[in-house]
């Protein structure tokens, strides 16, 4: 009686997986990414986007087209990694979601940074453009810095720490974000000593 109200207090082994998954909150969150990456992964499983594409916009456009339906209907983000399949084709990892409408970073804890990692692709069910798209990242010493309101760390920095392409998709229009042209970006003296990583997302046709 009279003890724990409002059920700020997590404990008793009869509720040990609410407790684990963060509480009543954390748990409601848990399921929906749950939800969601099963859903992508049966959808991706019957357009059979799980085979080596030799086209990286084909391999987009199929992932687009089947997830970001899914993502729409949940009301959260959903990625994959990408992987590098040999003979110049790309492949899909498995879809996953962190149950949340704007994170998906748990997508790098379900595989250890490798050699074949090739980028990620994600829906952006409610923002228009990347996180870190206003980051600057100065020439000479790779430093990254504020340049505007969307510094924040998340989609290009990670794909910059990660060196590796980052892909967004948007009711139903795929950007990309080529570490390669970052990387020639940097290297080119003329147009300023900082790159803003906003500048070098491009649609995919």
């Amino acid at each position: 009686n009279n003890f724990d109200l409002d059920g700020r207090h997590c404990t008793g082994t009869h509720i040990k997986a609410v407790c684990e998954a963060g509480g009543v909150a954390g748990l409601m969150t848990s399921t929906a990414g749950a939800g969601a990456a099963r859903q992508a992964n049966q959808a991706l499983k019957q357009a059979d986007a799980f085979r080596p594409f030799e086209s990286r916009s084909a391999m987009y456009g199929v992932w687009a087209g089947n997830v970001e339906p899914v993502s729409g209907s949940w009301g959260v983000e959903i990625a994959s990694l990408i992987y590098k399949a040999g003979r110049g084709r790309f492949r899909l990892g498995p879809a996953h979601s962190d149950g949340k409408p704007t994170s998906v970073s748990g997508i790098f804890k379900t595989a250890s940074r490798g050699v074949n990692e090739a980028g990620f692709i994600h829906t952006h069910p409610r923002r228009p453009v990347m996180s870190s798209a206003d980051m600057l990242v100065q020439k000479s010493t790779g430093e990254f810095f504020s340049g505007g309101p969307n510094s924040y760390y998340g989609d290009l920095s990670t794909a910059v720490n990660r060196e590796v392409d980052a892909v967004m998709v948007h009711n139903g229009k795929v950007y990309e974000f080529s570490y390669e042209g970052y990387q020639r970006a940097m290297s080119n003296p003329s147009g300023g000593p900082n790159v803003r990583l906003g500048d070098l997302v491009q649609e995919v046709k």
